[in-house]
């Protein structure tokens, strides 16, 4: 139980846990990118070039990573972590798609893409802003639908799971005591 340790440790635990998991995932994926933005790694999925186990164990040890930072007090961003994570179960899926369906290689970078988009749409709660975001990135309208789809799933099964959006909550938890917002 964290109540038990002290608030100025707390950020050091979980800096600790984060470089296990980062070393775990090095060790068992060969990559990096589940500290930092994880961009290089994030560049390889969306070009297609990593295997459904290694974006799936890179997604899950990012997952746990931020989660022990952020609930440990320490600070970073959302966004990356967020586009992260997308990627590399959108691209999961994508290979999957490839090798069960036959679709071409290309289908994986279009997944991860997509994948961003919802898990973007789904976390910070704005849809549109995702489907804005990809377009851009793309600079074609080729994933448009697909993107929409997936973005309003997910949207919708985030306000179902958890109506409070991620950014929302992270304030509330610089919410002291006394009532006087901080962030940690």
């Amino acid at each position: 139980n964290m109540k038990r340790v002290p608030e100025w440790m707390r950020p050091g635990i979980g800096g600790l846990v984060t470089g296990v998991i980062a070393v775990a995932a090095l060790l068992l994926a060969q990559r990096t990118g589940v500290t930092g933005g994880g961009y290089a790694t994030l560049r390889s999925a969306l070009a297609g070039d990593e295997t459904v186990k290694v974006m799936l164990i890179l997604c899950a040890c990012k997952v746990l990573a931020t989660a022990f930072s952020y609930s440990s007090g320490g600070v970073g961003g959302v966004f990356a972590p967020v586009l992260f994570i997308g990627a590399m179960l959108g691209g999961a899926f994508g290979s999957l798609d490839n090798t069960l369906f036959g679709h071409s290689g290309s289908a994986v970078s279009a997944f991860a893409l997509v994948g961003m988009g919802a898990m973007f749409s789904g976390a910070i709660r704005a849809p549109m802003t995702s489907v804005l975001i990809i377009v851009e990135m793309t600079l074609g309208y080729g994933l448009i639908l697909s993107l929409m789809i997936a973005n309003m799933s997910a949207y919708v099964l985030a306000r179902y799971w958890r109506p409070e959006p991620i950014y929302e909550a992270l304030l509330a938890q610089g919410v002291a005591k006394d009532g006087i917002r901080r962030f940690r």
